[in-house]
């Protein structure tokens, strides 16, 4: 195969998928790992969405790029216009370079993607950037955008390089502040917490839309580690637990309340389940253009979540395996096979480089 067309497909806030309930059904992700190769021990640079993010774009260390923090508002550190890009990179040979969904890059609505080396991009990214409910309202108008690119572009005789990102998982950020049932529990939490995002225009008719899909159970036990001693880690830990809850003090779990802490794994696989349908929308547009002989297709995260994993939430200033091991699945006609796994050590840093060498 020469000149392949690249399909790279990223998600946000998933970890590797070790976790799972067995018997749990993710239809497209499985077809990934059933057609391709899977890392089991892929590992993102850096946990925080920009920094992680500006990685998988330019394959450089924090130190090089320079994005320290979340490109949320415009006072924040952004991916310099002049970064050497994968979109840049690939138009460079010859490649049709577009972009659908989640940036991040850029603390603005409208990121200049032409000048980050991509074309095709719409919406509006703060949409996109993860407040409450940004996945269960996003994903799916961001995935039948990149379906109806592909069936429109697919074949085109130039090759073509497509990201897509996808929100969800990320919607685990807010829980239960996002669940109807808890606005009934703690209204003076819900009301807090609606005025908060209300002081800002995130372009949406809703910013703490209600999650209205049930939670199916899954688990009754926690993580084996959820009852680490915070004292014998690094005070960072504590202290950023305590600064992030000082500002949303509505997403405070009761270190005590079991059921809590179990729905709110049932939540994060519930996200994974919607998440999987709109990836399940971008495979169906491949099988519609017979596209599959001649395009790269890779999937993977920006970062993963602790969920209860020693105790913590969200993806903070640690290293710990739950945040930091994300998945990797690649299909490359000619050089994987179907249903094989490797365990050796990889990198988001090297992922940019591979994407690049396949482009030639």
């Amino acid at each position: 195969m020469t000149r392949p067309n690249i399909l790279f497909i990223v998600s946000d806030q998933e970890r590797q998928r070790d976790w799972l309930p067995e018997g749990l059904s993710l239809p497209a992700r499985q077809r990934l790992i059933d057609n391709g190769l899977e890392f089991t021990n892929h590992y993102t640079h850096t946990s925080p969405c920009s920094p992680a993010r500006a990685t998988l774009f330019t394959g450089q260390y924090l130190a090089e790029h320079g994005v320290t923090e979340n490109s949320s508002y415009p006072t924040n550190t952004e991916l310099p216009k002049d970064a050497l890009t994968l979109g840049k990179m690939l138009r460079e040979q010859g490649y049709s370079t577009a972009y659908k969904g989640k940036w991040h890059l850029e603390g603005r609505p409208d990121p200049d993607m032409e000048a980050y080396g991509f074309s095709d991009w719409t919406g509006n990214d703060q949409q996109f950037w993860g407040l409450a409910g940004s996945g269960t309202e996003y994903d799916e108008p961001i995935a039948r955008d990149a379906a109806d690119w592909i069936r429109a572009h697919g074949n085109d005789d130039e090759p073509w390089f497509l990201t897509v990102g996808l929100v969800n998982p990320h919607d685990i950020l807010w829980f239960p502040i996002d669940q109807p049932w808890y606005w009934e529990q703690e209204p003076d939490r819900y009301e807090f917490a609606r005025n908060q995002m209300g002081q800002r225009d995130w372009g949406r008719a809703d910013n703490l839309p209600p999650f209205t899909h049930d939670l199916d159970r899954w688990f009754t036990d926690l993580p084996a580690n959820f009852d680490d001693d915070l004292h014998t880690k690094p005070e960072v830990h504590r202290s950023w637990m305590a600064g992030w809850l000082g500002v949303y003090p509505y997403l405070d779990l009761d270190r005590d309340d079991t059921d809590m802490w179990l729905r709110q794994l049932d939540y994060y696989v519930k996200l994974h389940q919607l998440s999987d349908q709109s990836l399940g929308m971008i495979l169906d547009a491949m099988d519609d253009i017979g596209g599959w002989d001649d395009t790269i297709l890779i999937f993977t995260a920006d970062h993963g979540d602790q969920c209860g994993s020693h105790g913590l939430r969200s993806k903070g200033p640690w290293n710990y395996q739950e945040t930091m091991r994300i998945p990797l699945y690649m299909v490359a006609p000619g050089v994987t096979r179907p249903t094989t796994t490797s365990h050796s050590l990889t990198s988001a840093v090297d992922l940019a480089r591979t994407i690049a060498e396949f482009a030639g």
